[in-house]
This record gives structure tokens, C-alpha cells and sequence, in this order.
């Protein structure tokens, strides 16, 4: 194989008619060894074997110029009297005669075998740069790869890839399993049973959304993207998350749907602080307008009482609750407002006394908030307090003193 760029490299043809002479010289210098040696003096096989160098190496022009030199020298180097009467000039022109012929084809033979031969050299080569190329393009593509997933992995926005315009396989980057609580698998709803994530449902503005209508799905059923869409996961473990995403259906050549790309962006934070703002907003447009009503002349102490009950069960978000006012004098709470509850709950706290077994007693003593978060497991209450608070279904309690400006407690 190492030899073959050397036989069909391109020459001149000065190098090759001189390719063709070394032949025949250095053929003529082998006869002269087997004369000396062998005592044989066999006049052509060694310029054949010449010829056939030339052709090989130096194509028509070396074969034409060792055929030529061949002839003179084959006919005059050791030969006695070339040509030197009738019988021997016709002997030696037939033998002459014979060699050109018998050379020529040979010379023509090996021609046709180094155009065979350059042919299949130039084949080799073309396909060994078409490997090359291929393998370069692979591993460039393996680099962009894998730079693409370094990408990926290290985003903080969730990349989903439907693997069909159906999307029953989607797999994702790790931001997209992280809001799945997940690290791998299919996290398409429409997988088996058996390979489903722990996505309950799905919802949007209008409610529950079908599977065949989520983004990734709808881009890929109508070939279109879908751009910027607010959904809710709700998942079987109680997590709610919610996710503004967005999804670009992949085409073959033939326009068909091949996949779909989408990307989320976990946007739970953003919402519940939008959420939060409209609250606080709510609850200071309710305290403004508490305090207007109150301090209108014709507001009563009572109608005060119960605007500010109601006003505290909305910063809360407690179903029911109770409004007591403090007593300095006896040191005691008395009921002046209450939402939700029945006479029997009503009569037993009327009136709390400083050592009552009530988170109301024990927030007044420690001037700060009392939150209960199970009353049947508290040590705050007796047996009769947590038979009433039982039979009014309360479960959880929380007590704050309301202060003066100058810090005195008015309420709890």
C-alpha cells in the first residue's frame, strides 16, 4: 500500500522517457551479469521485464523510451556482428520484430493495470476523505452534543422534548423533572400507567385541561407554537405548581410533525407574591375603610366591634372568630363580637378570667400572639374547655392582644 502513491505519483514526461532508459539500461546490465555468470545469452527477457517496469512507472512515454532503448541495446550489447550478413540481418530484424510486439504488449497490459489501479488509488482516497469528513462531522456534532446538554442541565428554565407529535414520550432537562419531583423517566400524562409521573390533572384559566389540549400537545396536533400560556400542575402528593410555558412543534422535510420542544418557567413564587400583594391591598383597603366607619359620628361601639371582627377574619382567613375586650379593673376578657358560633360556645367564654385554661387568658399574660395548632394535644386547656372547643369543631386557635398606641391592651 505504501507503494502505490509512489507508482502512480504524476511525472513529466522528460522524468518518465528517462524512467523508460533506466530500464532498459539497467536490463541491459542484468543480461550482462547472466551472460558472465550463466554463460546464457538470452537476448529479451530482461528488457521485457524493462518494459514492464516502464509502463508501470512511467506510463506510454517510459514504455515507448524503454521499448526504443531496449531495441538498440538488446541488438548491439552483446551481440557478435549485429546485422553482419543477409541470414543475420534477417534473423535479427524478426527477432526485433518480435520483441516490439511481444513488449508493446506487455506495456499495454500494465498501462491498462495502473489506469485500473489509479482509478481504484483515486476511489480509495475519495472515500477515505469522505470517512474523515463524516467522522469529523460526528464528532463535531458529538461537541455541539454535548454542549447542549451542558446548556440543558445548567438552565434554570424547564426544556421538555416530546418525542412524537402526540407527545406520549417527553422527557426533559433536570429544571423540567425538578418540577415533576423527579430525575428521569416519562413525564408525558398520556404514558402507561406504569411509566406516569405523579401529575394528578392540569389546569388553566378555564379549569381542567384535557390532555390532548396541554401546549406540547396542541402544538403538536396543529404544527403551530403555542406562546406563553399560564398552567397549573397539581400533583398527587398536594404540590400545586404553576408554570408559564411555551411549545414549538419540530417539522420533517415533508412539513409532518416530528416532535415538539417546550419550555417552562416555574413561575409559583411570582404568582403567590401577586396573590399576597392583592391581599395586603384587600386588607388595608378593609382597615381604611374599618377606620372611617368607626370614626364616624354615627358609628356605634358594637357595629365598630363587629366591622373589626370581620376585617380580622379576612387577614386570617379564619371561617369563625370571637372579639373580646379587655377589663382592667377584674383583668378579664368579656365577648363582644364573635362570628360562627353557637350560644353554648358563646355563654362559656363570655367572660375569661385571668387564670381561664383559654389561648385568649395566655396571650394576655404574654402580651404576644398565642397560636394553638392542635387543641386537643395542648396543655393550654382543661378538660371542660376542650370539650366545648371540641364540640364546636375548632381544632386550632390563635389569639392576638390588640394594643393602644401607648401600648395598653384594649382586646384580644
Amino acid at each position: 500500500a505504501g507503494l502505490v502513491p509512489i507508482v502512480l505519483a504524476p511525472r513529466s514526461y522528460v522524468t518518465c522517457a528517462a524512467i523508460g532508459l533506466a530500464c532498459a539500461i539497467a536490463a541491459t546490465l542484468a543480461r550482462g551479469v547472466l551472460v558472465a555468470e550463466l554463460g546464457s545469452n538470452l537476448r529479451w527477457p530482461t528488457y521485457f521485464l524493462s518494459v514492464l517496469i516502464a509502463a508501470v512507472l512511467g506510463g506510454p512515454t517510459g514504455t515507448v523510451a524503454a521499448i526504443l532503448a531496449s531495441v538498440v541495446l538488446g541488438s548491439t550489447v552483446f551481440v557478435p556482428q549485429p546485422f553482419a550478413y543477409p541470414a543475420r540481418l534477417a534473423f535479427d530484424a524478426v527477432s526485433v520484430g518480435l520483441f516490439a510486439a511481444i513488449a508493446s504488449c506487455i506495456a499495454t497490459v500494465a498501462i491498462l493495470l495502473r489506469h485500473a489501479l489509479l482509478r481504484v488509488h483515486e476511489r480509495t482516497r475519495a472515500l477515505e476523505r469522505e470517512i474523515a469528513r463524516r467522522k469529523a462531522a460526528e464528532d463535531l456534532a458529538g461537541a455541539r452534543s454535548a454542549e447542549l446538554e451542558s446548556v440543558l442541565t445548567a438552565l434554570p428554565v424547564a426544556v421538555w422534548f416530546g418525542r412524537d407529535a402526540t407527545c406520549d414520550v417527553v422527557v426533559g432537562n433536570p429544571a423540567a423533572y425538578a418540577i415533576f419531583g423527579a430525575t428521569s423517566g416519562n413525564l408525558s400524562p398520556s404514558a402507561p400507567p406504569a411509566e406516569r409521573s405523579d401529575l394528578l390533572r392540569v389546569r388553566g384559566d378555564g379549569g381542567v385541561i384535557a390532555t390532548a389540549d396541554l401546549p406540547m400537545q396542541r402544538a403538536g396536533r396543529t404544527g403551530r407554537p403555542v406562546l406563553g400560556e399560564t398552567i397549573e400542575l397539581e400533583f398527587r402528593d398536594g404540590r400545586r405548581t404553576q408554570v408559564l410555558m411555551s411549545a414549538v412543534p419540530l417539522h420533517e422535510p415533508d412539513g409532518s410533525v416530528r416532535g415538539v420542544v417546550g419550555a417552562g418557567l416555574d413561575v409559583t413564587a411570582e404568582a403567590e407574591a401577586r396573590m399576597e400583594l392583592a391581599f395586603d391591598n384587600e386588607a388595608l383597603s378593609r382597615l381604611v375603610a374599618v377606620g372611617g366607619r368607626c370614626a364616624s359620628s354615627g358609628a356605634s361601639l358594637q357595629e365598630c366591634l363587629d366591622e373589626i371582627l370581620a376585617a380580622a377574619l379576612v387577614l386570617t382567613g379564619a371561617t369563625r372568630g370571637t372579639l373580646q375586650l379587655f377589663e382592667p379593673a377584674s383583668r378579664t376578657l368579656r365577648l363582644a363580637a364573635h362570628h360562627g358560633f353557637a350560644a353554648h360556645f358563646t355563654d362559656f367564654f363570655a367572660i375569661v378570667g385571668p387564670d381561664g385554661a383559654a389561648a385568649c387568658s395566655a396571650a394576655l399574660d404574654a402580651s404576644q400572639r398565642v397560636v394553638v395548632e392542635d387543641v386537643e394535644a395542648s396543655a393550654l386547656f382543661d378538660r371542660a374547655t376542650r370539650g366545648v372547643l371540641r364540640d364546636a369543631g375548632v381544632r386550632a386557635v390563635q389569639s392576638t392582644p390588640l394594643r393602644s398606641v401607648n401600648g395598653n391592651v384594649l382586646a384580644g
